[in-house]
């Protein structure tokens, strides 16, 4: 992972002789392509696509089907993929970027996102329990038709349960719907966060109008190192900096 702006990190990746230049989002939900890097690629229509933010805007977007195929490292990106003006969204005078890897990149496959340490490793799912990791409960969610995928982990906050976004885009404090804090709570302020088996983690929050019960953010993640298994629907989870055997 390659530092990008403040704590966004990018991946590379090929397609024939194009190098692109990829923002990572574990919580995008799509993989996706600038206009122009689709143009590049000759990409041809493949249909359309409608999801929702996590305040529930709608977002509707083309697909295309690229003439070269999307390599990250040894991974081949799904196609269809999305085609989505990333730069739109982001502040004037930035380095250009050609899309969006999420973990709809990786389907399938078996990724340890370690954001403190700046790496993302990949292999084949089904793999063994990693050793010295807390197994923690996910959820995969694919989406409206089925083209998405977010991952979602069952966090404790207080005495509320619920299922959050793990969402390394998200560089403001873990959001939380109000129905996961306690009546009287502020909007904002600092809180512990509980995956069970002793691993907690303090974070700021923020109260938000959301769809789903909250969303992780990148300084929390970063705090761990993330297992999740895409192909058979398993995390573990161990505090960043404890090298586990075979790592």
């Amino acid at each position: 992972l390659e530092p990008y702006v403040g704590r966004l990190v990018t991946v590379d990746a090929v397609a024939g002789a194009d190098t692109l230049r990829l923002l990572f989002d574990s919580g995008g939900g799509a993989t996706a392509l600038t206009p122009g890097a689709a143009e590049r690629l000759g990409c041809t229509p493949a249909g359309r696509s409608t999801g929702f933010r996590m305040d529930g805007e709608r977002i509707t977007w083309d697909l295309c089907r690229p003439e070269r195929q999307i390599l990250v490292g040894k991974i081949a990106a799904p196609s269809p993929v999305g085609i989505f003006d990333l730069m739109a969204l982001l502040p004037d005078g930035l380095p250009a970027l050609d899309g969006i890897a999420s973990l709809e990149t990786f389907a399938g496959q078996r990724v340890t996102m370690d954001l403190g340490g700046r790496n993302l490793r990949v292999e084949p799912g089904h793999a063994p329990p990693p050793p010295d990791a807390t197994p923690v409960p996910l959820r995969i969610a694919t989406g409206t038709d089925g083209d998405e995928l977010t991952v979602f982990l069952e966090i404790t906050v207080g005495d509320r349960t619920g299922w959050l976004l793990v969402d390394s885009a998200n560089l403001r404090g873990v959001r939380l719907a109000s129905h996961m804090l306690p009546d009287g709570a502020p909007d904002t302020g600092t809180t512990t966060i509980d995956l069970g088996n002793g691993l907690t983690a303090e974070t700021d929050y923020e109260r938000a109008d959301l769809i789903y019960d909250g969303a992780l953010s990148e300084a929390v993640l970063r705090q761990w190192v993330v297992v999740m298994d895409l192909a058979e629907g398993r995390c573990w989870v161990r505090p960043a900096g404890e090298d586990a055997s075979g790592d």
